[in-house]
Formats: structure tokens, sequence, C-alpha cells
């Protein structure tokens, strides 16, 4: 299926419409959870007896891949979006 075709199937722009928008509230509430996690992170370290700063930022950066990741997954789409739209 060329992309002239996949750009003039409704169905399949439908689809392609979905899953923008599934895309753009990523892009609001994935950071949006990534800072109340690290937040809460931070508060738990900082409340508890035994500091440990190491397991923090291993945490936070654990935190951070995951983010990005889910950021990076619809990557291979985004010429496709540019062009049917």
């Amino acid at each position: 299926m060329a992309i002239n075709e996949i750009c003039e199937d409704v169905q399949l722009l439908n689809i392609l419409t979905i899953f923008k928008d599934i895309i753009g509230l990523m892009s609001i509430i994935v950071p949006v959870v990534l800072v109340i996690f690290v937040i809460i992170d931070i508060i738990k370290t900082i409340s508890s007896s035994d500091v440990d700063t190491k397991k923090l930022w291993k945490s936070i950066s654990k935190r951070v891949i995951s983010a990005v990741m889910v950021f990076l997954i619809p990557f291979p789409l985004l010429p496709l979006f540019f062009y049917c739209y």
C-alpha cells in the first residue's frame, strides 16, 4: 500500500487521527505524571531516616528514561502524519 493510498483511505485516516489525539494527550499527561512521581520520590527520600541519594537519582533517572521512551515510540509514524495532514 503506497502512501498516497494510505492518505485516501478514510478508515485509516480515522485511526491516524485517533492515534494523533492520543499522542497529543500523552505529551501533556506524561510530563505531569513524571513530575508528580519525582516529587513523591524526593519527599520519600527526605522523610526517611536513611537519606540515600544514589537510590533517589537511580529512581529519577529510570522515570525520565521511561518518559523519553514513551515519546519515542510513535516517532516512526511522524512522517506519515505530516504527509497526510
